[in-house]
């Protein structure tokens, strides 16, 4: 299994609309068969995590394929990639993990 993790710097003072947001988008994009958690630290306030677990990497890439397909078209998709771009100040990259160990 392979785990992707994003870090997301989110704006001051708009992290619960940030988590609003992304949980709206994981529900939406749950047809294409996505199953994420989305992680914010104690300490820092601007920091959110999104996490996802494949089986492998045609997995992953199947998903993406589908989901930007999808986005790209729907209205709900397209106003999401915009207003996440109001909450949030940028992406600081994508880690790709191997998992051990799933409980």
């Amino acid at each position: 299994m392979l785990a992707y993790r994003t870090t997301w710097i989110v704006k001051e003072g708009r992290m619960q609309e940030a988590l609003e947001d992304i949980s709206a988008e994981i529900e939406r994009s749950r047809p294409l068969g996505i199953a994420a958690r989305v992680y914010t630290p104690s300490i820092s306030p601007n920091v959110l995590f999104f996490d996802t677990v494949y089986e492998d990497e045609a997995a992953h890439r199947a998903f993406w394929d589908a989901y930007n397909a999808d986005s790209r078209n729907s209205p709900k998709g397209k106003a999401f990639w915009a207003k996440w771009g109001e909450v949030t100040e940028r992406s600081t990259g994508t880690e790709r993990w191997h998992v051990v160990e799933w409980r």
